[in-house]
């Protein structure tokens, strides 16, 4: 064997192999080798509206780390909640069924807290059975198990109280991906922070309207004073700077979190999933909390890094049904087949998601607020408030204040038509996924849900 002509191969094949990869990075190609498996991170932000985030524009830099995020990110520009309530929208993202379909139509109520279909399967469950590390972190009452969000989970931590602070989540779910990061794992973390009532710590207590701010607020026809059902008046411009500065605050223990990925040479092997579960109304559609339809309640951010592939930006609406469906197109693990058979979500590179339905809370219709349905069409939307029907172009009204019903009778009837069709498909297929049932609550939970103003107080006795 002559070894110098061997050499000299070596050489020109690693020349070609050198030239070929500059000019595909001249031309802004580029891949990292897909590992398999691949680790997941699921950092879920609760009512969080999109509109805030400054990763998506908002005017004030309330997310920093997340908009460093998300230049390398898979990003979806518009992402729908199905319901603005907690726990049936979490149980949307994990089993990628609706909730008509999944049965947890509330986080709680007079029966109890609510149970998903025995025949729903989490994406979790998919993850540990391909033997993967599973661990959920979360920040408040109406995630806590017993309702089968739990599925999957080897390892559970819940708050011993109604809620916890993001740090103290950052401090448990960090220490026990340093014990397990030598494995492959799927980790949720849960940030209940954006919540109402809002008080961040004094370092994140960063904004005070200004002009600006009353001008953002004056274009979505936000008044002074916001009414929160079951509750008091809500102060809007107290309000905007208070959530703004605990989105800050979250933002800075995802930034905690990232940077033990990259210290721990974890990053190049793990999806990173950033979503918001529902939004918060702050007093637009005069609503100062959340559980209704109106977009600024039910349109999130979602923003999914894949170490392996190039930044990208989605403009067709997506569904938190269609959250797993897609990244489960770039991480391979044995037995997708069956789940993906098994759930209503699909993949968004096969294009838009079908009709989106958005359902109000039972919790709502329990205090009063009529019943409330949204059919969310790419760019028109179709609500239902009782018996009145509106219509609205999200090109031409972004924030739902024209309706445009009696001008567009057309889409107002077929809409109308279709929504009561996707309804009536997702109740049938959760007939078959099983009735779902409720577990009782003690005393301490039902303080605790009454607390946060998930279930109303029990009337004083005459």
């Amino acid at each position: 064997m002559d070894l110098r002509r061997l050499g000299h191969r070596a050489r020109l094949a690693g020349a070609v192999l050198l030239g070929v990869g500059l000019a595909l990075g001249a031309a802004g190609l580029w891949w990292v080798v897909r590992p398999r498996p691949a680790n997941i991170l699921l950092i879920t932000l609760d009512t969080t509206r999109a509109d805030h985030v400054s990763a998506y524009g908002y005017f004030r830099p309330t997310t920093p780390r997340l908009e460093v995020l998300a230049t390398q990110s898979q990003r979806f520009e518009h992402a729908w909640a199905p319901m603005a309530t907690t726990l049936p929208s979490h149980a949307s993202l994990l089993t990628g069924t609706w909730p008509l379909e999944h049965g947890a139509l509330s986080n709680a109520d007079e029966e109890g807290r609510r149970m998903l279909a025995q025949d729903t399967r989490s994406i979790v469950e998919l993850f540990a059975d391909a033997g993967y590390a599973t661990a959920a972190f979360v920040s408040a009452e109406p995630l806590k198990q017993g309702t089968g969000i739990e599925r999957g989970f080897q390892t559970w931590d819940e708050p011993r109280g109604h809620q916890r602070r993001a740090k103290v989540v950052t401090e448990q779910a960090t220490g026990w991906l340093k014990k397990n990061r030598k494995s492959p794992f799927f980790l949720w973390i849960h940030y209940y922070d954006p919540h109402g009532p809002f008080d961040p710590p004094d370092n994140h207590r960063l904004f005070e309207v200004d002009p600006t701010a009353r001008a953002w607020m004056q274009e979505r026809g936000i008044a002074p004073l916001s009414h929160r059902t079951g509750g008091a008046d809500l102060a809007t411009e107290v309000a905007m700077d208070g959530y703004d500065g605990e989105l800050h605050y979250v933002d800075d223990q995802i930034g905690r979190v990232l940077d033990l990925l990259d210290k721990w040479r974890l990053t190049d092997r793990t999806v990173v999933i950033v979503v918001g579960d529902h939004g918060e109304g702050l007093g637009q559609h005069d609503v100062g909390g959340h559980g209704l339809v109106w977009r600024e309640q039910l349109e999130v951010p979602l923003l999914v890094r894949v170490p392996w592939r190039p930044q990208q930006g989605y403009d067709q609406p997506v569904s938190m049904v269609d959250v797993f469906p897609t990244v489960l197109s770039w991480v391979d693990v044995p037995g997708e087949a069956a789940w993906l058979a098994s759930v209503s979500g699909h993949d968004a590179h096969d294009g838009p998601s079908g009709p989106i339905l958005g359902l109000s809370s039972h919790r709502q219709t329990s205090l009063g607020v009529p019943e409330q349905l949204a059919l969310t069409m790419g760019e028109v939307r179709w609500v239902r408030q009782g018996d009145a029907v509106s219509v609205f172009d999200l090109r031409a009204d972004p924030h739902e204040l024209d309706d445009r019903a009696d001008l567009l009778p057309f889409h107002a009837a077929v809409m109308g038509r279709w929504a009561a069709w996707t309804e009536e498909e997702q109740r049938a297929r959760g007939q078959a996924l099983g009735t779902p049932g409720a577990v009782p609550l003690d005393d301490r939970e039902r303080a605790a849900l009454e607390a946060l103003g998930y279930l109303a107080p029990d009337p004083e006795p005459e």
